[in-house]
């Protein structure tokens, strides 16, 4: 099953787009992230396939599916179904998903039976023929392997993080682990941007949103998503919170950060082809897509046709409320921050944003940089615990 290295693969308008959706850290997102930008994406006229990586199921649940049955994500990523047979249809056209099962959880040590572990999802997308336009990926958080299949296998990675103190930490290691990754086994993943997710107005939280900006600029993203009850209404009709109510304060605002994930996705696109390292070191060849669809080459319009679509397959009135604001408007950054995007506001790689980073700010209280050295120490020990266990383990009797 290993894809030859010897030579590239020609680019295609079939090969699709593959962004990663991750975050080390539960709770702040990326679920109703993944769900809801596979769902626009696909209203626009984009033909999606979800997978979800993550042995809960939440993503899988999103989307109407049931939990824990048939063939998967799972089964697709070991080998034993292909894509066409492991996919399921979802209530919405032009989206496949790729369910979550239990077997997940236990797939970590499956895959290290294998030669390159760390490639086993990429193996199977350059394998499959299906007509995709474009793959969106839970991914679990953590870094353990599955995620790390998710991150060698896409082009991009978007990270929702959460204003509150232990998520901006969670981003912190998740821009770590992408530098160690994109330096050993995808050269190529580009962070496609920051997502503020369960935005407030007031507080610590506006605090820390000012923070990430003057932290990562402009790669977050100008439109935030807002805390809304209708999020949580949604998971419980299992819905994307863009199909329950794109009309919502959380649906629209996914709907603006589409556009901007677009218009970012474009230009990240055009510059891939020419940012491929020589593919003869690598197991399995990075997968190499074609330009964007056409039916999102505007993305401002194509995004505008999908909440109509959206509202439709609700079986809602399509027409656009007067008390509704334009698609395009987005709460803007702090005045200091600087406006737009062009080409050359997004960085080659993470690591100016590493480096940035890890430089703490004078301001910062001593307790973050205590908890962030117990946090150090309690990997540290770990790691040694479980080295001296598997040496003990190897040592004969």
């Amino acid at each position: 099953m290993n894809a030859s290295s010897s030579s590239p693969p020609a680019s295609s308008p079939s090969v699709p787009w593959v962004l990663a959706v991750y975050n080390q850290k539960g709770g702040v997102g990326k679920t109703t992230t993944a769900a809801s930008l596979a769902a626009i994406l696909a209203a626009a006229g984009s033909r999606v396939l979800l997978i979800d990586l993550d042995s809960q199921g939440n993503a899988t649940t999103a989307l109407g599916r049931p939990f824990n049955q048939g063939p998967g994500s799972y089964e697709f990523m070991v080998g034993t179904e292909p894509l066409e047979k492991a996919w399921q249809k979802t209530r919405y056209p032009r989206l496949r998903l790729l369910s979550a099962s239990r077997l997940l959880a236990g797939l970590d040590l499956e895959l290290t039976q294998h030669p390159h572990p760390q490639y086993a999802l990429r193996r199977a997308l350059g394998l499959a023929r299906a007509p995709i336009d474009h793959v969106i990926i839970d991914c679990p958080p953590a870094l353990g392997l599955l995620p790390i299949n998710a991150l060698v296998a896409a082009h991009a990675v978007l990270l929702p993080v959460q204003c509150e103190t232990f998520a901006h930490d969670g981003l912190v290691n998740a821009v770590f682990s992408l530098n160690r990754l994109q330096a050993t086994f995808n050269p190529g993943l580009e962070t496609l941007g920051i997502l503020i997710t369960m935005r407030s107005t007031e507080g610590v939280g506006l605090t820390l949103e000012q923070t990430l900006r003057a932290t990562f600029e402009r790669q977050v993203l100008t439109a935030m998503i807002p805390r809304d009850p209708e999020v949580g209404r949604a998971a419980e009709a299992d819905r994307p919170v863009v199909t329950h109510d794109p009309d919502s304060p959380a649906g629209r605002a996914y709907l603006a950060a589409a556009v901007e994930i677009l218009k970012r996705e474009q230009r990240l696109r055009d510059r891939l082809a020419q940012r491929l390292p020589p593919l003869t070191d690598a197991p399995v060849p990075p997968l190499i897509p074609g330009p964007l669809p056409g039916a999102l080459s505007d993305p401002e319009y194509a995004v505008s046709r999908a909440r109509e679509r959206l509202l439709t397959w609700e079986g809602k009135d399509p027409v656009k409320p007067a008390s509704l604001p334009p698609l395009n408007t987005a709460p803007q950054p702090p005045p200091e921050m600087p406006p737009g995007l062009d080409d050359a506001d997004i960085p080659l790689s993470s690591l100016d944003l590493l480096e940035d980073d890890l430089a703490w700010d004078p301001d910062q209280s001593w307790l973050r940089r205590l908890r962030w050295w117990i946090f150090l120490g309690l990997g540290v020990t770990l790691g040694l615990g479980l080295l001296f266990w598997r040496l003990w383990q190897e040592t004969p009797a």
